[in-house]
């Protein structure tokens, strides 16, 4: 079975023309534009909280991963195993948030996280 058979909406036109007739109905929430703004303001104690926040969840379920694993209880570790990794999985907003400056208020905040990663963020951003 081919893509044309899966997607008969491609008719096998060209993506550049595809492009210009797809029309996508966003939904945008109805909300003041200066509540938005105070909503999307950085914050240096918020972003701490949060971060701080996942950490400590990360380490409490890989701590007990480990317990678990220890004591031979099987479901246990295998129960927490499965949230340890999808925790583990949203690292991935808080750095892509950190590689944008725009976790903390403060340069200052975003270089004291960097430590944290493999990936050098400012060398991608236009914030230094």
């Amino acid at each position: 079975m081919t893509f044309q058979k899966i997607l008969p909406t491609s008719e096998n036109r060209p993506l550049s023309q595809i492009r210009r007739e797809l029309k996508i109905k966003w939904y945008r929430c109805p909300i003041d534009p200066k509540e938005l703004r105070k909503l999307s303001k950085p914050s240096d104690s918020k972003g701490l909280f949060m971060a701080l926040g996942h950490l400590a969840l990360w380490s409490l379920t890989g701590v007990s991963c480990f317990f678990f694993a220890s004591q031979h209880l099987w479901v246990a570790f295998i129960f927490t195993l499965f949230f340890h990794g999808t925790i583990g999985t949203f690292f991935t907003a808080p750095h892509h948030e950190l590689c944008h400056g725009t976790f903390f208020k403060t340069k200052i905040m975003v270089s004291s996280f960097e430590f944290l990663q493999l990936w050098e963020c400012l060398t991608f951003t236009s914030i230094n």
